[in-house]
């Protein structure tokens, strides 16, 4: 049905000493940004938290300048979330 939008969108941030943290879920998709130091194997680690907590890492993108790093992760949920607005 053309017109009909049932989906919600849900963002947050974090902000700490480790790691800038944003993410926003729409539908079954998470755009996950970090920016953060470059600890090396560090990419590894994150995406084996992602798939742990049952997350299918879709596309990564990997931007750095000096010793900052800034990942971005478009990832899909293989469950089902529910959000609660």
């Amino acid at each position: 049905m053309i017109g009909t939008n049932s989906f919600k969108e849900l963002g947050a941030s974090c902000n700490s000493p480790v790691a800038d943290v944003e993410v926003k879920i729409s539908g079954s998709n998470v755009i996950l940004k970090v920016i953060c130091h470059r600890i090396p194997g560090q990419v590894a680690k994150i995406i084996t938290v992602l798939e742990s907590l049952s997350f299918e890492v879709l596309h990564l993108n990997i931007s750095s300048m000096e010793e900052t790093v800034l990942y971005q992760f478009v990832v899909k949920v293989k469950q089902r979330l529910t959000i609660n607005s």
